[in-house]
């Protein structure tokens, strides 16, 4: 059957419901932290994904890019794509908990089971040889996440921390073999740390799964460093001291909230979202009432900034060279490797579902790919 046919005669549609009331009770024990998946918890979902968009830590993904056309094209070619994401999320782990059951509830070695169903479905689904090619592509988006994130910080807090701190206490700035130095040390320190928080994440998660350790990551610790900071690139007359306390006491509630949750005091996670982001926007809105007692250096230093950002791009007098057709030509010609070698695991599909199944991801990747190639010739004429 369907996938909601088999939903509805599994007697899951209300489990499966996209939002529930408050008090639902699930057909089958479940980690699900009570309050989520209501309206209240979708209202704070969105809100923080808007949060988690806006912010430094993701802001070379668009300062990369050539003029604000491009990063336009960026920011919805993104957003096209999380949406049909969703299709990739979560329709495997659906089917694998009507099919797949009892496999998933018996794997050992994580606190939560369900946190297998993608892997599981994966394993007894695929044609042979793309499980191998999906355990690939996960260990090198991870990674090059994580690089990029550390590697994008790193150079963040050497070029916007360290090097105006030197200034400030009257030292020349170091040589750019220098800096590259120092930011290959900043680099391996915030590798340290982030091995030292998946410990501290393994911790506060407790039995429940990784779904809801992020959205305590999330709340607890991302919305105090990005709230205020998303705040100032729209609100002109913010001091510098409102930024910090803003942060100051964002990050007091996340304690406040640890502190809670050892005790046994639970919140719900759409009212944490909204107190935490409360306590980071109303400090930061009032010193906007004390803008005139500011130093006027760092008054003319915003202004400054604001010019800057509203300023458009001449591409061709600050960026040069068009780089475009080279990308995607590269791209696209991996694309068509890629697509080409997958074709041959037909010999080893062992049905004509596995034939349909392996055509359909390589038909996918080779019109992708394709099409790349041909904007890439495109663009150098």
């Amino acid at each position: 059957p369907g996938l909601f046919a088999g939903i509805e005669a599994a007697g899951l549609s209300r489990d499966f419901a996209l939002l529930k009331p408050d008090d639902y009770t699930y057909s089958i024990d479940l980690p699900i932290r009570r309050g989520n998946f209501t309206p209240l918890w979708a209202a704070a979902s969105v809100f923080s994904a808007i949060m988690a968009a806006v912010n430094l830590q993701t802001c070379h993904r668009y300062l990369s890019l050539r003029d604000e056309k491009d990063a336009r094209k960026a920011a919805t070619l993104a957003g096209v794509l999380t949406l049909l994401g969703c299709l990739i999320w979560f329709i495997p782990v659906y089917v694998g908990r009507l099919m797949f059951e009892a496999e998933i509830a018996s794997v050992q070695g994580i606190p939560n089971p369900a946190d297998a169903a993608y892997a599981i479905t994966a394993m007894k689904l695929l044609p042979p040889g793309l499980l191998g090619m999906i355990f690939v592509c996960m260990l090198s988006a991870t990674m090059s996440s994580m690089d990029g994130f550390l590697t994008g910080t790193a150079g963040f807090m050497v070029r916007n921390m360290f090097q105006p701190l030197r200034r400030a206490l009257g030292y020349k700035d170091p040589s750019d073999r220098g800096l590259l130095t120092l930011t290959k040390l900043v680099n391996l320190t915030l590798g340290l740390w982030a091995i030292v928080m998946a410990f501290v994440l393994n911790r506060i998660g407790g039995d429940t799964g990784m779904f809801q350790v992020m959205q305590t990551l999330l709340t607890l610790i991302g919305a105090p460093s990005s709230i205020p900071f998303a705040l100032a690139l729209f609100v002109r007359r913010i001091p510098l001291w409102g930024l910090f306390s803003g942060i100051i006491c964002g990050v007091l509630t996340s304690i406040t909230f640890f502190v809670l949750r050892e005790k046994g005091i639970t919140i719900q996670w759409g009212y944490e979202v909204f107190i935490m982001s409360a306590t980071c926007l109303l400090p930061t809105i009032i010193s906007t009432f004390f803008w005139k007692h500011t130093n006027q250096n760092f008054r003319d230093h915003v202004d400054r900034f604001f010019t800057l950002i509203r300023t458009p791009v001449d591409a061709d007098t600050e960026v040069g060279v068009h780089v475009n057709s080279d990308l995607l030509k590269v791209v696209g010609t991996y694309a068509l490797s890629v697509g080409g070698m997958l074709l041959l695991l037909i010999f080893w599909c062992r049905d004509r579902a596995e034939v349909i199944t392996l055509l359909g991801i390589c038909t996918f990747i080779l019109s992708l790919g394709s099409f790349m190639f041909y904007k890439s010739r495109q663009l150098e004429r």
